[in-house]
């Protein structure tokens, strides 16, 4: 009932405004009209003040000072005082003529001050209102085209639902909106004429035939002529109604929300405990910890609290665990390895080869203090590359010098930070895949590059290469991410004698995958016979 009572009352106050916003707007549009109108006479004043400081000897000045005036003519005369007339439409004015009588105005009587007619028919300009005054020699007019003139006022209307009409000082019609939104019959009954001439300036209503009217009279312009506005009442009508349907539809979707208050309100109640539920739901996983803001401010805060804290432990102990797993994946140094090193210390000693014996031992402990005297996970790539030089030269003795090492990088990347032992793995697959075996002598070169935020470590050698199929294999278990520790079979596939080289190429995929993310990793290229090249793309780390 309080809804109802209130928008009847603004259904009321809503009527007022759109009346008065209608009139506001009839009003401003007659101010407009009157403007123009005065503006008009005073151009009018203008060119015949022109006209007299120039001297008329043709038509075709008339018939150009008509094309090129802002106003609105139809046809330009002067009357000269022997009996003479120019006219801008010479041509026809000698076949059909023009002596002013319908103008209803005595040329003779016409002096220097500027006097206008009542609505006349001219044979040369139709129905039109003719502008006189006099120079020293004869007497200049102008007839205008009232057409042209009713489209520019009429061009001011930018509303439905009003209607002008523009009368003499005698009453006659000068201009009237044909085209208007309703039919006013003002320029076809005198009686409603007369009755209009009655009616006050300003705002006012009229009464006519049983239809009430509101209409704007103007006052008088500089012509004398008035300005009428007169409103539709229909469309006024037409605005209540669509006032009246706006609000019965704002009722009825105002009841609609009453009878879904109940479903709102308990929506409102258990939308937390639902949001809360299905955050919690998605986590079913290791890569699905996210926290839940907290905005509660009841029972379900300290629950949510809860919630986090158990989040931020996961959170933490996963990352101890990738830490312990990435310290154990570095410390797989392989036992092959050492044994056949050892061996070899072994064989050169009993050859009596100090030298050389000295230099693998320094060597392996240089090695192994790498290893496993470390406190950090990664280090800097010069001494990746000095530990590297000590394995090589370890595998030189053994296998006496089967290949040669090419090291090509720059001083200002040697400074980043990589992760230990990355290198050593990749350069004993080249010596076991790559030249176990062969005849001559190998090269291994290792060489760095920065690509954008990358670095790309590229060790390529020239061995025997790895068969596509094979090459397809070990792409695809390089991938892998199922948690197992089965390298030997990523090191393997590409059929090598000496199955157990060290940590394995699965090993440092996983390693750079735990610490940096998926989007890092190893990149491998081989061709059969000519080589195999393995690129380490890790982002770029200063220390």
């Amino acid at each position: 009932m309080l809804f109802f009572l209130l928008s009847w009352l603004n259904f009321r106050e809503s009527r007022t405004m759109l009346k008065q916003k209608m009139l506001d707007e009839a009003s401003l549009l007659v101010s407009k009209s009157n403007q123009y109108l005065d503006l008009y006479t005073e151009s009018v004043r203008s060119l015949f003040l022109y006209l007299q400081s120039d001297t008329i000897t043709a038509s075709g000045q008339l018939l150009a000072l008509a094309d090129i005036s802002p106003l609105i003519i139809e046809t330009l005369y002067f009357v000269a005082d022997d009996g003479s007339v120019l006219s801008s439409r010479q041509v026809e004015y000698d076949v059909m003529g023009n002596d002013f009588s319908q103008a209803d105005v005595d040329l003779g009587a016409v002096g220097s001050v500027l006097v206008w007619s009542e609505p006349y028919y001219s044979p040369l300009s139709g129905t039109t209102v003719a502008f006189l005054q006099r120079n020293d020699r004869g007497v200049m007019i102008l007839e205008a085209d009232l057409d042209v003139l009713g489209e520019k006022i009429v061009g001011l209307v930018d509303r439905r639902g009003i209607t002008l009409h523009v009368t003499s000082a005698r009453d006659a019609t000068i201009l009237y909106d044909w085209n208007g939104p309703f039919r006013f019959p003002v320029s076809e009954d005198e009686m409603l004429r007369r009755a209009l001439s009655t009616v006050p300036k300003g705002v006012s209503t009229f009464v006519w035939k049983g239809a009430v009217y509101d209409l704007i009279k103007s006052r008088a312009n500089s012509l004398g002529w008035t300005v009428y506005a007169i409103l539709d009442p229909a469309f006024f009508s037409e605005g209540l109604g669509v006032l009246s349907r706006g609000f019965a539809t704002l009722a009825l979707l105002l009841f609609a929300l009453l009878l879904l208050s109940s479903v709102v309100l308990s929506l409102i109640i258990t939308k937390p405990m639902r949001r809360l539920a299905l955050a919690m739901d998605q986590v079913r996983s290791l890569k699905h910890l996210t926290p839940i803001a907290n905005t509660y401010q009841d029972e379900l805060k300290s629950l949510v609290d809860a919630y986090n804290s158990m989040m931020g432990r996961i959170i933490s102990l996963t990352r101890e665990k990738n830490e312990y797993e990435w310290k154990m994946l570095q410390s797989q140094i392989g036992p092959h390895f050492l044994y056949n090193t050892l061996a070899c210390i072994h064989s050169l000693a009993k050859r009596g080869r100090i030298a050389e014996i000295t230099h693998a031992v320094g060597s392996l402990i240089h090695l192994l203090r790498y290893s496993f005297d470390r406190t950090s996970c990664d280090v800097a790539l010069d001494d990746e590359l000095r530990v590297l030089d000590s394995y090589v030269a370890i595998e030189n003795i053994r296998y006496g010098d089967l290949f040669a090492l090419d090291v090509r990088v720059p001083a200002d990347l040697r400074r980043l930070r990589v992760p230990a032992l990355l290198l050593q793995p990749v350069v004993e697959n080249s010596i076991f895949h790559g030249f176990s075996g062969g005849d001559g002598k190998g090269r291994i070169s290792v060489s760095a590059a920065r690509d954008g935020s990358r670095l790309v470590i590229t060790v390529e050698d020239d061995g025997r290469g790895i068969p596509p199929d094979k090459l397809d294999r070990l792409r695809r278990r390089l991938k892998e991410n199922d948690g197992s520790d089965n390298d030997v079979e990523a090191t393997t596939v590409v059929g090598s004698g000496d199955r157990m080289n060290a940590i394995g190429l699965r090993n440092i995929e996983r390693r750079l995958r735990v610490h940096y993310g998926e989007e890092y990793g190893l990149r491998i290229e081989s061709r059969p016979g000519v080589g195999t090249q393995v690129s380490l793309v890790l982002p770029v780390v200063t220390g």
